[in-house]
Formats: structure tokens, C-alpha cells, sequence
């Protein structure tokens, strides 16, 4: 996939999507029709992925950002400060090459239960991800809080596996996402 975004004509982007398959599921330029949107989502994605292709994003000249990735750290057992790290070197190297760029750093989303991660690891996450967010005075998206239930797990309604999210569910993050992509 990313030798894909290598080859893209686009050379110039009002928004760019990046983060994992949750991200990549996303017809993101469908409901932003009057925008250049891009996704760069990639399946299975961890944050040192998104942090080793930041040129193809870097390259596209972007105005905004959107970015969510973590869940396959978690899934993967990568430790959270290896996660963190590699968050903060990500929105360090934006910031660096794109000052002009609105970035907007979005919560990790919540699981099902039956996916074996548990939410008060993603919960930890989002701590870590909004504390860069807020030390880099960037706007964070807590998009966790409006798909997780009163039992702290993420309802199946808003999910066909227990992580990737139904139309339901990207129709909440997309209204949460709305007056960001102006």
C-alpha cells in the first residue's frame, strides 16, 4: 500500500487521513467532497510504520492532519513507552516539516472486550497520546469517550470484529471530525 501512496499524482492535499485499517476503512474523501482528502491509512499499521513513511505524507503538503494509530501496538504487545516514542517523534517531525499544517492527533478508539486488549490499555494510551498533543499545543480528538459504553467496552453495534468500526460508528467520529476539516 505504501508503494501505492509513492506512485499517487497527488501532489498537493487540503487533508490527509494517516493511521491504521480503522483509518484505511474510512471513504474519507467521500464525505469531504468539496476537499483534496488522501488516506493514508495501512492496514495492520503501527506507530513506528506511520513514523517511517512520514515523507510520503510530508511530501503531499497537506493542511491538515488527522492521525490515529496504536491499536496494533497494543495488539502486538509493543510496550507503551516504544509506542509513545514513536508518537512523539511522528508529530515532532511533522511540526518540523510542516508548520504551516494543522495536525489533529486523535484518540485511540475503544475495543470490544472479545478482542483481548483491554480498554484500560487504550485508555492508558490516550493519556500518553494527549499529553503530546497538549505539550505540542495541538488539538486532541477524544473520539474514545463518545464510542465506548457505560461498561467501558466498545458496543457491537459500532463494530463487525471488536476493533474495525461499522458505518454507524465512522458516521460519530465523522460528525466529531467536522468542524476540524473546514
Amino acid at each position: 500500500r505504501e508503494s501505492m501512496f509513492e506512485i499517487s499524482p497527488a501532489t498537493k492535499a487540503d487533508i490527509i487521513f494517516v493511521g491504521d485499517s480503522i483509518t484505511a476503512r474510512g471513504e474519507w474523501q467521500e464525505f469531504f467532497p468539496d476537499k483534496v482528502v488522501l488516506n493514508r491509512g495501512i492496514d495492520s499499521d503501527v506507530t513506528e510504520g506511520v513514523y517511517n513513511r512520514l515523507s510520503v505524507i510530508i511530501g503531499a503538503k497537506p493542511e491538515k492532519i488527522f492521525l490515529m494509530i496504536g491499536i496494533n501496538d497494543l495488539r502486538q504487545n509493543i510496550p507503551t513507552e516504544t509506542t509513545v516514542d514513536y508518537y512523539e517523534k511522528t508529530l515532532d517531525t511533522l511540526q518540523a516539516s510542516l508548520p504551516d499544517c494543522e495536525i489533529y492527533v486523535q484518540s485511540v478508539l475503544p475495543v470490544n472486550s472479545s478482542t483481548g486488549i483491554p480498554n484500560t490499555q487504550v485508555q492508558t494510551l490516550n493519556v500518553a497520546i494527549k499529553e503530546l498533543a497538549d505539550s505540542r499545543n495541538l488539538t486532541y480528538i477524544d473520539l474514545y469517550s463518545l464510542l465506548v459504553d457505560e461498561n467501558n467496552d466498545l458496543p457491537s453495534v459500532y463494530s463487525v470484529d471488536g476493533v474495525h468500526m461499522t458505518g454507524e460508528a465512522y458516521e460519530i467520529w465523522l460528525d466529531a471530525l467536522r468542524e476540524y476539516a473546514k
